[in-house]
């Protein structure tokens, strides 16, 4: 009979085989975005072919495209999320400080533009995918909601609700980095950290 710690081996052992193929999978996804594949056009059979899976591999792990769509919007939204919620837990932070946060997101986002402009063209007819990126829009304005809670407290009725606040935020941000960042323009990625860093910054302390 087997003994209990042989069981937790093998299950330790199940559980990093699944998620080794499961980052085979999303690698192999993001590979191919990233060699100009449409996400239209991406098929779960390209996916596992350049992955070197079975489909029925794929389905064990994904059940479907829209899955590895939401884990890619997850994983490219974790650095700045680490780097901003020092920040963003401290209701003192500085104008600085919330450039430190903006310009991290822009190196974030440019790290990533071909996934996100990825996920945001599904979004835009693929109600799935449109749920699974409003979730992770809605984890970032979730933190800076909290932000602004905490530095409005005791002077709320100088301002608007937080939650509405965070979530225009958020949008405006999301369609700013996507719509204005470009390789073609060198000097466009400092004029929108100013700018957002000015936007930002006026509405957490509209009097400084």
């Amino acid at each position: 009979m087997s003994s209990p710690r042989a069981f937790t081996v093998q299950a330790g052992a199940g559980r990093r085989r699944r998620e080794a193929t499961q980052e085979k999978i999303l690698a192999a996804f993001r590979g191919l975005l990233e060699s100009g594949s449409p996400v239209a056009a991406t098929s779960v059979d390209r996916i596992i072919s350049a992955a070197g899976v079975s489909r029925s591999t794929f389905y064990a792990h994904f059940p479907d495209k829209r899955e590895l769509i939401a884990r890619l919007a997850a994983e490219d939204s974790e650095p700045w999320m680490a780097l901003a919620q020092p920040v963003l837990s401290d209701p003192s932070s500085t104008r600085e400080d919330f450039e430190g946060v903006v310009r991290q997101l822009v190196v974030n986002w440019h790290e990533h533009a071909v996934v996100g402009a990825a996920i945001i063209e599904l979004a835009e007819y693929d109600e799935a995918a449109r749920a699974a990126w409003q979730q992770t829009i809605a984890g970032m304005s979730q933190t800076v909601a909290d932000h602004l809670r905490m530095r409005w407290a005791g002077r709320e009725s100088e301002h608007a609700d937080p939650d509405t606040v965070a979530e225009v935020l958020a949008w405006m941000v999301e369609r700013c980095c996507h719509k204005m960042l470009t390789d073609e323009d060198p000097d466009a990625d400092e004029r929108a950290i100013a700018a957002l860093t000015e936007v930002v910054w006026r509405v957490a302390e509209p009097g400084a």
